[in-house]
């Protein structure tokens, strides 16, 4: 079995593992963009040359000077939109060594923990065994599974009685002469009629033989009656055993190394919470800082859509197009190689423009898978499961679970639904049952060690 612990390790290292996915295909993206700007100021450049060769000087001059403005504008806005994004390299560089300097001390505060865990664990166990050897506790032991066997016999048996009254009690309902005058209460000081209704009632009950069906309804009704308060008699007895019984074993484990040990583990998981809710709101910082600088790397940013408008705009030019057509009529092999160059570089941008598309799909499915495991380790920690006092399911069962959440293959409601787990007895769960009954049961819960026969300890 895992512990609650060595589940939340596993976690953080697959949510690492995601967050390097993520980063990787972040950067393919912003190198893809880049390549497309890379290849507008080629085709810019192209045109120009184009244009020296076969336009005449004053035309030539116009669309030279036109390109090279507005590739000179896309270069500058360009270049703010570096300065930018080497701020938020900065600033993220800085946020990531906050954070593996808070990890490393989270780390060290979860060993802590566990240590101190193992620790108290060991000491409660030794309290609960040189408690088990006392008279008084063996016999406020005995006497509370006794009442619990007791109280949980005695619901059954109501439960019985009151199946009983639903079978036995059919054929008294579905006779519509005795249901009229039981709901009259013929027979009963709660019986209000006039002379002549009550002579007919008197005729009707001794046309159905009312009277002695209504002694024996009567009685069906009120066996589970009497048998609940009895039961519930029980249950109250069974509850107040149960208490005494735990609150000897909480003054043996309030005491000595096992309370000292208590009062540490208690501080170390405090410790531990705090440095959780740092790391926590960090890497919320980290990622609105990528989510940020990946929109400027991506090209969403205002400033790389006008540089990349002001170099299509003037790609878009009608004598460019003419340009390219003239070019196609020549003999000559420079026209030629620069319009084999625009196409190459037109199929290379449309290629390039698709694998953009795709690999913001790929992001977009990525960031969601990071997105549900970050809310696990939320909800994991949120539940408290991240201590020593949880068991869970098999290291293989959890790294299955968790590649498959990795891969998409699943969101995390199937995680929970297939991560098995329990609470272990130990120093988490102060008055725990010493292991006969789980941390925090319920008197109910702790009936399965009772046994035997259907005795009541009494009649009602």
């Amino acid at each position: 079995m895992l512990s609650g612990l060595e589940v939340l390790r596993s976690i953080d290292q697959t949510l690492q593992q995601a967050q390097r996915e993520a980063a990787a295909i972040d950067r393919e993206i912003a190198r893809l963009t880049e390549r497309l700007v890379v290849l507008r100021e080629d085709e810019a450049e192209t045109y120009r040359r184009l244009a020296r060769l076969r336009l005449d000087a004053v035309r030539g001059d116009g669309v030279v000077a036109a390109l090279s403005a507005a590739e000179a504008r896309a270069k500058a806005l360009l270049a703010q939109r570096q300065q930018v994004l080497e701020r938020f390299d900065g600033a993220l560089e800085a946020l990531g060594r906050q954070w593996t300097e808070l990890d490393g001390a989270r780390s060290a505060a979860a060993k802590t923990v566990e240590e101190r865990a193992q620790a108290a664990a060991a000491a409660q166990q030794a309290a609960r065994s040189a408690l088990a050897q006392t008279e008084p506790y063996r016999r406020q032991r005995a006497a509370a599974e006794a009442a619990l066997k007791t109280a949980h016999f005695a619901e059954q048996k109501t439960a019985l009685a009151e199946q009983d009254r639903a079978l036995k009690g059919k054929p008294y309902e579905d006779d519509p002469l005795f249901v009229y005058l039981w709901e009259r209460g013929w027979g009963t000081p709660a019986y209000r009629a006039g002379p002549v209704t009550r002579w007919f009632d008197r005729w009707v009950a001794r046309l159905c033989g009312f009277d002695t069906a209504r002694a024996n309804y009567a009685l069906l009704q009120e066996i589970p009656r009497r048998l609940a308060e009895h039961a519930a008699g029980l249950r109250a007895r069974a509850d107040k055993a149960v208490a005494d019984w735990r609150e000897l074993e909480r003054a043996a484990l309030d005491q000595g190394d096992a309370r000292q040990l208590q009062e540490g583990l208690r501080a170390a998981q405090a410790e531990l919470e705090a440095l959780e809710q740092r790391r926590e709101a960090l890497e919320a910082r980290l990622a609105e800082a990528r989510n940020e600088r990946n929109r400027w790397a991506q090209g969403e940013d205002a400033t790389t859509r006008e540089a990349l408008g002001v170099l299509e705009s003037a790609l878009r030019r009608e004598d460019l197009r003419g340009l390219r057509e003239a070019a196609l009529g020549t003999p000559f092999d420079e026209d030629d190689a620069a319009v084999r160059r625009l196409e190459h570089l037109a199929q290379e941008r449309a290629r390039i423009e698709a694998a953009v598309a795709t690999q913001k799909t790929i992001q977009a499915a990525q960031r969601r898978r990071l997105e549900q495991l970050a809310e696990v380790r939320r909800e994991y920690r949120q539940k408290g499961y991240g201590s020593d006092a949880w068991d869970f399911g098999q290291d293989d069962l959890l790294s299955a679970l968790l590649g498959e959440m990795l891969r998409g293959a699943i969101s995390r409601d199937v995680f929970w639904d297939g991560l098995g787990h329990h609470r272990r007895p130990g120093p988490s769960v102060p008055g725990s049952l010493g292991g006969l009954a789980g941390p925090g049961a319920t008197p109910r819960e702790e009936e399965r060690f009772g046994g035997g026969g259907f005795g009541t300890g009494g009649s009602f």
